[in-house]
């Protein structure tokens, strides 16, 4: 579920923006293999994907928790010592192949190999030294000390290969990565039988109506949409009843607000208590704002025919609205979707 995630290039760590041409010494001392089922990830990490969770902004609440502790958890990992840097090659790179060229230390390296292979690869003008992890600069006559050095000395290992890359949030338990599924919610397509983006209500509330001040009604929303690709339903009130011989329609939408239009035309308006019940509804993952409140409810779609619209079920007691009055671009105020 988590795929937009780990896909982004500039969370995967096989994506490397290096410089056109690498040179690499390295010496591998140790290889771990690590079961991932044995680990547990910690208390921090575990209360940071639950909040995140419960936001109204999970998925940028859920971006910022990975960048900080990872998007990803190596399984196997190569320890040892690396030197490497980025220079002018003697031989023209190919451009379609990948011009990262390493050299593999082994027991029997003398300063002869090291030399040869140096002279062969790099402009002996543009460099006479290469660079460790911690950054210490080792000129090419002090490699087979610094090669002797890693050999014997295990403080000096880093790790130099991780590989065998997972998504982080496997680490977790089923219950939190069903909670996590959640979010990105899908229907099955009944002709193709593909999976694609569910509806589901992004958030519901309510807002009083003053007759005397404005025949307009905005609503602000708790913080800006990533686009506009929403529907919302709404009904004007009078206590705990729908007034349906006042007309609303939705008079503007954008990223950050929509706004309601009633026509007090042929309704008195000295009448206080009056408010408008309206919901939003749309694909939280393209929208970016998904309430925790009625994530649980679950929309049956249909088409009606002589309505020409889609109807929708809500399947829970606790939005009490009867009918609803859908209101879009291309909708009348005329047509009802029924719970």
């Amino acid at each position: 579920p988590l795929g937009l995630f780990a896909n982004s290039n500039k969370h995967n760590p096989c994506f490397n923006p290096r410089p056109d041409s690498t040179v690499i010494f390295q010496v591998v001392t140790r290889q771990c293999t690590m079961d991932f089922e044995e680990y547990e990830p910690t208390k921090d990490f575990v209360d940071a994907i639950n909040r995140a969770i419960d936001s109204g902004t999970p998925y940028k609440a859920l971006d910022d928790v990975f960048a900080e502790y990872g998007y990803w958890w190596n399984r196997q990992i190569q320890l040892g010592g690396k030197l490497q840097r980025a220079t002018k090659l003697t031989m023209d790179p190919n451009p379609a192949a990948d011009n990262k060229i390493i050299s593999d230390c082994d027991n029997d390296l003398t300063f002869d190999t090291i030399y040869r292979k140096w002279s062969d690869l790099i402009q002996p003008s543009q460099s006479d030294h290469l660079v460790s992890g911690n950054g210490d600069v080792v000129r090419i006559e002090a490699i087979p000390k610094w090669q002797q050095l890693i050999q014997i000395d295990k403080n000096q290992w880093t790790i130099i290969d991780p590989s065998d890359f997972i998504p982080i949030y496997e680490l977790l338990d089923k219950p939190l990565k069903m909670r996590l599924a959640s979010l990105y919610p899908t229907m099955r397509n009944p002709v193709s039988g593909n999976y694609i983006p569910d509806i589901r209500i992004l958030f519901t509330g309510k807002s009083i109506i003053d007759p005397w001040s404005k025949d307009i009604c905005r609503v602000k929303f708790p913080t800006p949409f990533n686009n506009t690709s929403y529907y919302v339903y709404g009904a004007l009130y009078e206590k705990d009843k729908r007034r349906d011989d006042v007309k609303i329609s939705l008079y503007s939408t954008n990223t950050y607000e929509m706004a309601f239009e009633i026509d007090w035309t042929e309704y008195p308006a000295s009448t206080t208590d009056l408010y408008i019940q309206w919901i939003i509804f749309g694909n939280p993952v393209e929208i970016g704002y998904f309430s925790p409140k009625h994530r649980d409810v679950i929309i049956e779609r249909g088409k009606v025919k002589e309505l020409g619209v889609e109807t929708i079920k809500l399947y829970r007691h606790e939005l009490q609205e009867h009918s609803l009055l859908l209101m879009t671009d291309t909708q009348t105020a005329n047509d009802r979707v029924e719970k």
